[in-house]
């Protein structure tokens, strides 16, 4: 049965997006192999969540044309933040390993090979300012500036590990707390609130992709969530159209007169949304980017330095056939959580105290507790 728990759209909104969800686990597809182009996907619940209906493998499906046999790595963590992805990652394979530095190893091993890197990360880093349902408001602005410093560090570190030219590709978030908006009264007014603080999210996270030369996908425009104007026929009566679309697209239960049943990832529709709004940004076709990078930026929390070099790194081109090659899982040595398989349906009940150390986001205790959530 579905949980469903009413939570304030305030309150809520602070637990980020990809909070709950489930890595995806298991052997890969018969027919994986070491050569690529392989497309490296990267970040919280959000790509894992729908299994083999996650954003990656349709937008992997739409291109399978133009690169034959594109292999999906994909290394999304449900739960993560900048500061676990980088430290302590919630499913690395070690405890001493994060998804930065399985990615980082995967790139720099596979120079040459990979066509394409998503990666969507951030929403889930503003969990340690609500306690209960009070909101701290400066702590949500320390936090969102610690965050914007490590997804700099994040993405520095992939672009400098991939090459100048391989395209990497971001996305912003919608709102999951617009269910509440049906509530009325006090919590419909949180729920209008709860759009402002994802916008803001949103602005810090396109400025961090804009620093490696990398598009941020609008998921926020493709949900249409900041139009609380215009109003529409829902199954929920006349209400605003970021509202149906939330309501439709996401994991959320959405009750006339009553608060939202907790969830904050896509369904299948939703998936598809955000597929198609990646497919637009990126285009008709994976085509290397130009960008250059000069400075020297550490690439690893504790061994190592990665400076950038001006050598071009090349991508497979795009291969002029309309047969569509099998979208297969791909799997490198100890990526334990690469590949694909029935995802886990994980709810975090617990809490979090993340500590602001060297501009990283770090863990200090009590790292949420999940339990499994069946349905959705």
């Amino acid at each position: 049965m579905r949980r469903s728990i009413p939570f304030t759209a305030l309150a809520m909104v602070v637990l980020g997006l990809g909070a709950i969800g489930g890595g995806l686990a298991g052997s890969p597809r018969a027919g994986a192999d070491t050569t690529g182009p392989y497309y490296l996907a990267l970040g919280d619940s959000v790509p894992v969540w729908n299994g083999y209906d996650s954003y990656p493998y349709l937008i992997a499906s739409n291109y399978a044309s133009t690169n034959p046999g594109l292999q999906v790595v994909d290394m999304a963590c449900s739960g993560e933040t900048t500061g676990t992805m980088l430290i302590n990652s919630l499913c690395a394979p070690n405890p001493e390993r994060s998804q930065q530095h399985e990615a980082l190893a995967f790139l720099e091993a596979h120079r040459g090979q990979v066509a394409l890197i998503t990666v969507d990360i951030g929403g889930n880093d503003l969990l340690p300012c609500v306690n209960g349902l009070s909101v701290d408001l400066s702590c949500i602005q320390q936090a969102e500036s610690t965050m914007a410093q490590n997804l700099d560090f994040i993405l520095t570190g992939i672009r400098q590990a991939a090459g100048p030219t391989v395209p990497i590709v971001g996305m912003n978030y919608y709102d999951p707390f617009l269910g509440d908006w049906l509530a009325g009264g006090a919590v419909q007014v949180e729920a209008n609130l709860s759009v402002s603080l994802v916008t803001q999210l949103n602005t810090l996270i396109a400025g961090a992709f804009q620093t490696v030369a990398a598009p941020t996908t609008d998921v926020a425009a493709a949900f249409d969530t900041t139009d609380l104007t215009d109003m529409v026929s829902s199954p929920w009566g006349q209400v605003p159209v970021a509202v149906d679309k939330a309501c439709t697209w996401l994991d959320i239960v959405c009750t006339a007169g009553s608060t939202e049943g907790f969830g904050d990832d896509p369904n299948n529709d939703g998936a598809k949304v955000i597929a198609q709004a990646f497919e637009q940004t990126i285009g008709p076709a994976i085509t290397p980017v130009t960008t250059s990078t000069t400075s020297t930026t550490s690439t690893s929390t504790s061994t190592s330095t990665t400076t950038s070099t001006t050598t071009s790194t090349s991508v497979p081109s795009p291969a002029q056939t309309t047969t569509s090659s099998p979208v297969v899982a791909a799997r490198s040595g100890s990526l334990a959580f690469t590949g694909a398989g029935t995802p886990l349906r994980l709810m975090a009940v617990g809490g979090g105290l993340l500590a602001s150390t060297g501009g990283l986001l770090l863990v200090a205790f009590g790292v949420p507790r999940r339990l499994r959530r069946s349905g959705r």
